[in-house]
């Protein structure tokens, strides 16, 4: 048998090997994690917010909303009036026009208007300005008696009220150029405009529409803001940060990277027969019975070595006298006599594949005699590839046995470090390469005499030497074992 050298990665890594229970808990996470992920990516809720951000994002719901934040007062037509209002308010001539009203010149002239004098006055100039008043005084001063007349009496009375302090103050008012400021800007359009725009800002109306354009917040009352804010409510759940928050990633894509083709967690009460058969393939084949190697010291029971209990399948090797059909190439199938029995199952009947991820998570009780192995093997018994075996000094070997003279690449480890424990051994078959793995972590790799054709799984126990009977019974755990496909990641 040629012996081919191997990519040998295994130095010491026991210390620093994840623990099994770590390893299926970060799984068992991560299929979880990705099942809601998956399942949010279908669901109508994703669908909802989805088209909920198309709307958000679309050019006429930005323009609507920013349309809604910039109508404020200030881009209104009543805002033009209320600045139109506040220029005039400001005007020098509408300043002075009211500051005039606040002096009291325009009531004094009231006051004085009310008096009487004034009407007086005008009378007394009316009746002294007369022609026949005139006449007469003439005469009166001819004959030198004017000054004891009731005419002279009606001019004096006339020229004493022409001195009047009251109507000379109304006089001095009315020719002041204030007084004729304030009658020109009376008369003027500003004042009409400023009065008409007065009554206007300083309305109910226009004061409450006022009001409400200078609220700010005044758009958050719009559907486009509320439906706005229900699309952030939304996205800012935990669920939904997160599925962004991944989408993209590559997180997954080692568990979408393969498919499960072959899958057994022991759940049953017995073995399930649509997926295992309990001896070799060919001597159920051939004879619908067990046989075992002529070099076997054991004896392939049809399962009564196989045990399910709580979830684990159990292999069991132990000191036992049994009768039945061994093989020797040399001679075929021959009747013997067994001391010690033991038991496998195989996927020869059910399910075979080429390339993929083949593992189980198994436990040794024990390592010499027995040999307990997770192997896998095509129609003839080679190619075969020894995924675990227990060798001997106690040493467990990762193999590859092929070709016709028998070509074998074997890693051997300390065996001891795997008693009593449950690992996960996993093989990745890829076109051209092997890789083994304990734990997930690689420990050899091997790119010789890859098989090229498809394979079926087999879990066996037994004894090639005989032992002392305080090694038995031997018992071999295999509490799940997975297979899967790769397939190419979306």
């Amino acid at each position: 048998m040629a012996k081919v050298k191997t990519r040998f990665l295994f130095k010491s890594f026991f210390g620093t090997l994840p623990k099994t229970s770590t390893i299926e808990a970060d799984e068992k996470a991560l299929i979880q994690e990705y099942k809601e992920i998956t399942t949010f990516e279908n669901s109508d809720e994703l669908k909802g917010i989805l088209e909920m951000e198309k709307e958000v994002n679309s050019e006429k719901f930005k323009k609507k909303l920013q349309a809604l934040k910039n109508d404020t007062f200030d881009k209104t037509e009543e805002y033009k009036r209320l600045q139109e209002y506040n220029g005039l308010k400001k005007s020098k001539a509408i300043k002075a026009y009211f500051k005039y009203l606040e002096s009291g010149k325009l009531e004094r002239l009231e006051q004085i208007e009310k008096s009487g004098k004034l009407e007086k006055l005008t009378d007394l100039e009316k009746q002294v300005s007369a022609s026949k008043f005139i006449s007469k005084k003439e005469e009166l001063k001819a004959e030198k008696t004017f000054n004891d007349s009731s005419e002279y009496l009606l001019e004096q009375e006339y020229l004493n009220l022409k001195k009047d302090s009251e109507l000379k103050e109304y006089h001095k008012i009315k020719k002041s150029g204030k007084y004729i400021q304030h009658i020109e800007t009376e008369k003027s359009k500003d004042l009409a405009q400023f009065q008409k725009l007065e009554e206007l800002v300083s309305s109910k109306d226009f004061l409450e529409f006022k009001a409400e354009k200078e609220d700010t917040e005044r758009y958050k009352q719009s559907d486009e803001y509320k439906f706005q804010q229900k699309y952030e409510a939304a996205m800012a759940q935990e669920h939904v940060k997160k599925f962004f928050s991944l989408k993209g990633s590559t997180k997954f894509d080692e568990l979408k990277a393969y498919e499960t083709t072959f899958f057994d967690d022991f759940e049953g009460k017995t073995l399930d027969p649509s997926k295992w058969i309990t001896n070799y393939f060919w001597g159920k084949a051939l004879m619908n019975e067990s046989y075992s190697l002529a070099s076997d010291k054991h004896f392939i029971t049809n399962g009564n070595n196989i045990e399910i209990k709580d979830s684990v399948c159990k292999i069991t090797t132990r000191k036992e006298k049994a009768t039945g059909k061994s093989w020797d190439p040399r001679i075929g199938f021959y009747p013997r006599e067994f001391e010690y029995t033991s038991g496998l199952i195989s996927t020869g009947e059910s399910f075979r594949q080429k390339t993929g991820r083949f593992q189980a998570k198994v436990k040794l009780n024990s390592l010499q005699p027995v040999t307990h192995a997770f192997w896998m093997v095509s129609e003839k018994m080679l190619p075969q590839i020894d995924i675990l075996k227990s060798a001997k000094k106690n040493k467990i070997s990762l193999a590859n046995h092929w070709g016709k003279e028998i070509h074998s690449s074997v890693s051997k480890f300390t065996g001891s470090k795997f008693v009593n424990d449950f690992y996960i051994f996993t093989l990745d078959w890829e076109p051209g390469k092997l890789t083994w793995k304990i734990n997930d972590i690689v420990v050899t790799e091997l790119t010789d005499g890859i098989p090229d054709e498809p394979m079926y799984i087999i879990f066996s126990s037994g004894l090639q030497v005989a032992p002392e009977d305080s090694s038995l019974p031997s018992v071999f755990e295999i509490d799940w074992v997975k297979c899967s496909k790769k397939v190419a990641v979306k």
